[in-house]
């Protein structure tokens, strides 16, 4: 089913709460951080997935492991510190996309809500 949605509406809809932080998503580093979100599209074998993804402060320590995610920031600022290379700040309505095995810092000032799609086209799954 196709749902349009545009960034107010992202930024503002209800999600449902999906508890603390916690791997293989982010590891926080000052503290609990919640998240809440709806997931939109999951592919049957579970490469793809898409959806709307809500954070609370902080700093969290991601690593990407096999997946990729291209993410377009709809409410707060994402500061990302990756491991190697330069950081790099996105705001509302700022998109990236963070290639599988991208690990970093990404530091939260405020809640931010960002749409997602998550990949994985590891050829051993």
């Amino acid at each position: 089913m196709i749902r349009p949605l545009n960034d107010h509406d992202a930024a503002t809809m209800p999600l449902t709460e999906y508890g603390p932080l916690k791997a293989p998503t982010g590891v926080p580093l000052d503290g609990p951080m919640t998240t809440s979100g709806e997931v939109f599209f999951r592919h049957d074998n579970g490469h793809i997935v898409a959806g709307i993804w809500e954070v609370t402060p902080g700093r969290m320590r991601a690593d990407f492991g096999d997946d990729g995610e291209m993410v377009h920031v709809v409410k707060g600022t994402l500061k990302a510190i990756p491991d190697q290379g330069e950081p790099f700040t996105l705001r509302p309505g700022d998109t990236a996309t963070f290639e599988p095995h991208w690990k970093g810092i990404w530091e939260l000032e405020t809640p931010m809500r960002k749409l997602f799609c998550v990949f994985n086209f590891n050829p051993a799954e």
